[in-house]
């Protein structure tokens, strides 16, 4: 427990006054850091950020959560290494004598995938999650 992650996400992230700002300085930096190590670290990693740093800006943290969930699930596909579906798939492939992806086959339409995704997160989780928002606060 180092605190390097909350020391360096609290740079990136900063106090965003508007919730689509917000998710894009979430998103940007977490989908990055994805494509260099596994979805399940960064979303482990970040959820005590995130958890910290939306009650810090007023917005609740199903805002960031869900959402970078899923955008972190679509992002890992860039690389083979990146996620455990893409190994498990690179490993049927050649356990059936069928040709493996090369390590970044799928880096463009991951990239294409990412971010239309992150457009649709960015334009439709607030009206889809506008139930967690409490009038009274957070």
């Amino acid at each position: 427990k180092t605190g390097i992650i909350d020391v360096v996400f609290s740079v990136l992230l900063g106090k965003p006054t508007s919730l689509p700002i917000a998710m894009l300085r979430l998103f940007v930096p977490a989908v990055l850091l994805n494509v260099c190590i596994s979805n399940t670290c960064v979303m482990s990693c970040l959820m005590t950020v995130v958890d910290k740093w939306s009650t810090e800006i007023g917005h609740p943290k199903a805002f960031f959560l869900m959402p970078l969930s899923y955008l972190l699930l679509i992002s890992g596909t860039f690389a083979i290494f990146s996620t455990s579906t893409n190994l498990i798939a690179q490993g049927l492939l050649l356990s059936h004598g069928l040709p493996g992806f090369n390590m970044f086959d799928l880096a463009i339409p991951a990239m294409c995938c990412t971010g239309v995704a992150m457009v649709y997160l960015i334009l439709f989780v607030p009206v889809l999650l506008r139930r967690f928002q409490i009038k009274d606060g957070i």
